[in-house]
């Protein structure tokens, strides 16, 4: 979690410590946070890169207990985590439940991480079997085919033009729904 609390300090704090003169100007918050691409310099510098893994993998520690819990994952065989980091979360998810194969999709700088984090969590057990990295962009490149998207701590960083696109992107790319059924007793 210190990973969490130290990210949020340096990019989030200071917005939220200005906002009431963001409440009196009308301007957005989202907006100003999402101007450009803050990945650009995060990325150019290792020991950033790894600062801000590190505080990504405090929302998978939030996470992933109650999303492997509470989904009902016995009739999905895979997903994709987009922006899923070095990919904690996924590795969660496909350890709480053996059949499932799970991908994170993020930016190529962060797989180096991902591996390191694959040798740690797999051990012995199958799951580097059933985890791997898709490096890219989730606006611009190829999503992996999948049945369930994870869009977990990203819609926050865009305007509402960039989450709708991100969101369509997903719902398009989706296999058809299976018909539902539902019994009683």
């Amino acid at each position: 979690m210190g990973g969490f609390l130290a990210h949020n300090q340096r990019r989030l704090y200071p917005a939220w410590g200005n906002l009431p003169g963001f409440l009196r100007s009308g301007e957005s918050l989202v907006k100003q946070l999402s101007e450009g691409d803050f990945t650009d310099g995060l990325y150019a510098d290792p020991k950033r890169t790894r600062h801000f893994a590190d505080a990504m993998d405090g929302y998978a520690v939030l996470l992933g207990r109650p999303l492997a819990e509470k989904y009902p994952w016995e009739s999905v065989k895979s997903f994709t985590d987009l922006g899923g980091c070095r990919g904690l979360l996924t590795m969660r998810l496909a350890a709480a439940h053996g059949h499932l194969r799970g991908v994170t999709f993020d930016l190529p700088p962060l797989e180096p991480l991902f591996d390191e984090l694959v040798e740690k969590e797999a051990g012995d057990s199958d799951l580097r079997d059933r985890v791997s990295y898709h490096a890219g962009s989730f606006f611009t490149d190829d999503l992996p085919d999948t049945q369930v998207y994870i869009l977990g701590h990203v819609l926050h960083d865009w305007v509402d033009e960039r989450r709708r696109a991100l969101v369509n992107r997903a719902f398009e790319q989706l296999p058809p729904a299976a018909p539902c059924s539902s019994t009683t007793a």
